[in-house]
């Protein structure tokens, strides 16, 4: 079982820095060459063929998924770090329990998408400001978990031991309380990570999101749908991709739930 696990973790290791160090060593996705527009798949010196500008799909692509694992990752940390704290606040201290879950029902109360848009549309869209919105939108779910496991543990004797030998409570919320999130922590960060991939693509598609000449996967499914008859790798590539990348990390949230359950 052991061993299984090592071996998992190393492939996934391996898949993600090739992605990113091949995306630096491919720097030519955005040369433009209109000799060789729409050029099919395995054609020389292409080896996804070439969009309509006659841009190469590959080193786009790679690219296009290293900036969505990016965003992915990086707004799941913002999402994590905000509904970690506010859940920890809310579930401990009982003053603050009613307020950040009226604050919480009122944010679930939107579509994600819907809210992600209207908060995007009030500046001008950048990647770092999708990474902030998706963060931001993102952070409920964290905080009624993370809030649901400390009011389990908040009555346990150890608590109220600690409690009772005068630990501050920063000290009791780090050390005792924290520490007992931590595992459901881990799974829902990285189930976030393929939400947060799904929201840019939708963001994208609708030219809300990564902005040219930046490649993103949802901006190509975008380019690529005008063209589904006459270069289908336009369109299916980036969509095959994405469709890959949100299964990779549903799978690996699946496989750290396992893991963590069978440890406790």
């Amino acid at each position: 079982m052991k061993n299984n696990q090592k071996i998992f973790a190393f492939i996934i290791f391996i898949i993600v820095l090739i992605i990113f160090i091949s995306s630096y060593i491919f720097q030519d996705y955005n040369v433009i060459n209109l000799n060789n527009v729409l050029m099919p798949m395995f054609s020389e010196n292409h080896l996804l063929g070439t969009d309509q500008f006659g841009r190469d799909l590959f080193a786009r692509n790679l690219r296009a998924t290293c900036i969505s694992v990016f965003i992915g990752f990086f707004a799941s940390i913002i999402s994590a770090v905000l509904g970690t704290f506010l859940g920890l606040i809310s579930g401990y201290f009982k003053s603050f329990d009613a307020s950040i879950m009226r604050f919480v029902e009122i944010v679930q109360s939107f579509p994600t998408l819907l809210l992600l848009i209207a908060l995007i549309s009030i500046f001008e869209p950048t990647t770092n400001l999708t990474i902030l919105v998706i963060g931001f939108a993102s952070w409920p779910s964290i905080t009624r978990m993370v809030r649901g496991q400390v009011l389990k543990v908040r009555s346990e004797q150890y608590i109220i031991a600690a409690q009772a030998m005068g630990y501050s409570d920063f000290r009791i919320l780090i050390y005792h309380v924290f520490l007992n999130c931590l595992s459901p922590l881990i799974i829902i960060f990285t189930l976030n990570i393929s939400s947060a991939m799904m929201f840019e693509a939708g963001l994208s598609f609708l030219g809300l999101g990564v902005q040219p000449p930046t490649p993103s996967l949802g901006r190509m499914i975008n380019e690529g749908k005008d063209f589904i008859l006459s270069s289908p790798n336009l369109f299916i590539l980036p969509s095959l991709i994405l469709a890959m990348i949100i299964i990779f990390f549903n799978s690996l949230g699946e496989k750290l739930r396992e893991t963590l359950e069978v440890k406790k």
